[in-house]
């Protein structure tokens, strides 16, 4: 098939309720089933025969507080999704968010107080020494519930991994029917939820983690060896690249070895969520993949009333992979009374810029070609600063954990701070 359409939905937060909320949330999750068809058989969408998804997506945080109860409302609720769609759980995918961790056991290791060195040390010793039983404890302990709804509802069919022992929280499948390499990982490992700004900056997918997940047969773009066959790739990831602790995404260096770096060479389509936001434009990364960041499909719960109820959202994305191009469609939702509401599509006006909806361009031959002399020129500029930031990890030290500034030693070795911005203008004036 020639085009994809994906759904992508991000951050539903299916939790209990209270007896306003209850109705509100049903109307809301309901009526976006009934948007792609109605008990009648009825379309709300637009060209809906054109735009029928052939996979679903949704980028984590599935849950509240990632209870058992609020993960059988989930499955409940998707496999309606799936039936409407005339899809199986085959064609699903989802990966954890920050709600989707169970923090009360996370906390006894990550308490209230906890540093970022604590983090660091934890960070370092499950992914620099990957080992099989020592995954499979975390995965299981942090993310349990979250493990037995993707195997109840027989999602995530992961292949087998070398170092990684089967799980559902982070791998690899290739979608037959679509010919789509869906990459899955995982940048909630530590997230504690104490205060949801605390893990900006601070967060790790992890290099092996990175390296194990990615077949050898999908070459990244650069890649001499690349196919146009080796199908379309898309990666799932909750968190945007600035919630990353910055070792996870600047290497400054002549090659893309930080695990984002490495997620972004290998993929076309990022996928992400998170942030809540809405009518976010395509960011094309290192001029390889375009990140699709979703607004939360179901944000408004009983514990914040004063957030617009009209403040949740969906995309669907048609990718043509001849012309390779994405065209994006958001859709909102828009309350009536207080309780009930329907959806519609966000249509841009024409001060947005940039553009939110639209048509966008996927990575090429000729991008690849350009990236390879910037490479070949990063390889000129950034040797020193690779070789002092591999000695920092050597060494143990914790990285910063701001989100815009990083320390880079200069010419004379010694180190000063430099903001993303200082650092872009001075590597494009380079």
């Amino acid at each position: 098939m020639d085009n994809i359409n994906v759904l992508h939905l991000s951050d539903i937060h299916f939790a209990e309720h209270d007896e306003y909320s209850n109705s509100r949330f049903e109307s809301l999750i309901g009526s976006l089933i009934d948007y792609f068809k109605d008990k009648n058989g009825r379309s709300s969408l637009a060209d809906f025969d054109k735009w029928k998804p052939d996979l679903v997506f949704v980028t984590g945080d599935l849950t509240y507080s990632a209870s058992d109860e609020q993960y059988r409302k989930v499955k409940k609720w998707l496999l309606l999704l799936l039936k409407t769609l005339e899809l199986t759980a085959d064609d699903l995918f989802v990966c954890p968010g920050n709600h989707d961790v169970n923090r009360p056991v996370l906390r006894e290791i990550l308490p209230q107080e906890f540093d970022a060195q604590r983090r660091y040390n934890l960070w370092k010793d499950m992914f620099f020494n990957l080992e099989k039983d020592k995954f499979a404890k975390f995965a299981d302990e942090y993310f349990g519930n979250y493990t037995r709804f993707c195997k109840n509802l027989k999602c995530n069919k992961f292949e087998r991994m070398k170092h990684i022992p089967s799980n559902k929280v982070t791998g690899y499948k290739f979608h037959e029917r679509t010919k789509t390499n869906v990459l899955v990982f995982n940048s909630s490992w530590f997230c504690t939820g104490y205060k949801p700004t605390r893990d900006r900056g601070e967060l790790y997918i992890g290099k092996n983690i990175v390296d194990e997940v990615i077949p050898n047969h999908i070459k990244p773009h650069f890649h001499q060896d690349r196919k146009d066959d080796q199908g379309l790739t898309i990666s799932l990831i909750h968190h945007p690249p600035s919630w990353l602790n910055w070792t996870e995404r600047y290497s400054r260096g002549p090659f893309l070895k930080t695990p984002y770096d490495e997620i972004v060479a290998h993929s076309d389509i990022i996928l992400s969520g998170h942030e809540h936001s809405l009518t976010n434009p395509a960011d094309m990364i290192n001029n390889y993949a375009q990140l699709f960041v979703s607004g939360a499909s179901n944000l408004r719960h009983k514990y914040d009333r004063h957030i617009p109820l009209d403040y949740n959202s969906f995309n669907l994305l048609q990718i043509d992979k001849v012309s390779r191009t994405v065209n994006k469609r958001e859709f909102i939702y828009d309350n009536n009374d207080g309780t009930k509401g329907e959806w519609s599509e966000a249509v841009p006006k024409q001060s947005d810029k940039p553009k939110f909806n639209g048509v966008f361009a996927l990575c090429n031959g000729d991008m690849s070609r350009e990236n390879n002399r910037l490479l070949l020129k990063s390889i000129e500029i950034g040797l020193s600063y690779n070789r002092a930031q591999e000695a920092l990890v050597r060494s143990g030290a914790p990285p910063e954990t701001f989100s815009d500034e990083i320390s880079r030693p200069d010419d004379g070795g010694n180190v000063r701070v430099e903001t993303d911005e200082s650092l872009d203008k001075r590597f494009l004036k380079e």
